[in-house]
Formats: structure tokens, sequence, C-alpha cells
């Protein structure tokens, strides 16, 4: 009985310092900052090119990563990291350190998507990260969305197109008729008058 239990507990032991190493390598890279995996380096790239978003378009909030759009990698003296990704304000002032899990993005919708770049350079020449270029937009804009709508260029939309035109030509003859209007509307009068109405009912003037 007494052998088993030393057999067991000799087990035991080699387990636990077999688990031990295992976490040990786990992540040879910890102090160097290396990923050591493509996606890995992709993502590191990505969050580090956000945490630099705030300081380059004037925000007093950080901006934290949704996701990564699309990537690409350039191989030069180093490594250019070419992304496409989304990003969100947080509700983190920038005078505070940057926590990835306290700051949420406070409005998905009001999500910009950037083109960056993030250069790594060659070790011998320093590990450090730089971003190096940046475009941003806003990544949905709800005015221009049409759901349901032909895509442009098809018989669809041509279609789609010669029934509206003929609305609102009808619609312009029978309001100037009735006096209403003096100017012929046109569609983008009909999408200006979307656009500049009070939402309660009130009108606005065609009229240049």
């Amino acid at each position: 009985m007494g052998d088993m239990v030393g057999v067991q507990t000799g087990q035991i032991v080699a387990l636990v310092l077999g688990l031990g190493s295992s976490f040990v390598g786990a992540n040879p890279f910890q102090d160097s900052g290396e990923c050591g995996t493509e996606d890995c380096d992709v993502e590191k790239a990505a969050e580090f090119g956000t945490s630099q978003l705030a300081a380059k378009l004037g925000s007093d909030v950080h901006f934290t990563l949704s996701y990564v759009e699309a990537s690409e990698t350039q191989v030069v003296s180093g490594h250019n990291y070419i992304l496409t990704v989304l990003v969100g304000a947080s509700n983190c002032p920038i005078e505070q350190d940057y926590d990835k899990n306290a700051c949420q993005i406070v409005n998905p919708d009001a999500s910009l998507r950037c083109d960056i770049v993030v250069f790594k350079p060659l070790p011998s020449n320093g590990d450090s990260l730089q971003l190096t270029k940046h475009v941003c937009d806003k990544a949905f804009d709800f005015q221009n969305i049409c759901i349901g709508c032909p895509i442009d260029g098809t018989v669809e939309a041509e279609a789609a197109y010669t029934v509206a035109e003929y609305i609102v030509r009808d619609l312009t003859s029978k309001a100037a008729k009735a006096h209403v209007i003096q100017n012929h509307l046109g569609l983008d009068n009909i999408k200006k008058y979307m656009r500049d109405s009070d939402g309660k009912g009130g009108m606005v003037s065609f009229q240049n």
C-alpha cells in the first residue's frame, strides 16, 4: 500500500512539474512581445494601431478595436501590416490608462472604419511598433442606406429609376396645378426635402 502511494505521489509530482514547464513554454514571447503566428501578429498590430488613433484624430477618449475587416502583410525592412479595422469611441478618457475590458465601445453605430498601416521593424532595429498611416471615416452612413433597393447599374435599378421619375413628374404636375409649388421637384429635391424636414410635419422650400 505504501509503495502504491509512493508511486502515485511521484506521478502527481511529475505531472505538476510537467504542467508547470508547459505553462512556462506556452508563452515564449512574453518578454519580447512577439506572438509567433500571423493571426496573432495582425491582431497585435491592429490593437496597437487602434491605441494610437485617439491622439491622431484629436479625440479625448480612447478608441477600442471592434474587429479587423481586412489584413495584408508586406515584407520590407521589417513588416508592414496593412489593415482595415472597425473601431469605436469608448468611455475612457485619454488621461487614464487604457483597459480593453473596461473601455467598451459606447455607440457601435458611430464606429469608424480605418485604413491603417502599422510598421514592425526587424529585431536588430528594435521591436517598437509604429503607426505610419491612418485614414478614417464613418463605418455606417445611415442616411445613404436603402433597404431592398436594387444595385446600381442593374436592369432593376434602371426600371426603379424610371418609375421614380414618372412619379416625380406626376406629383410635380398635380402640385403645380394646385399652386402648391413653383419649381420642379426633381429627385434631388425630394431627397433634400426628406433630409431637411423637421420631422414634425414641417415643410421646407425647394426654391434655391
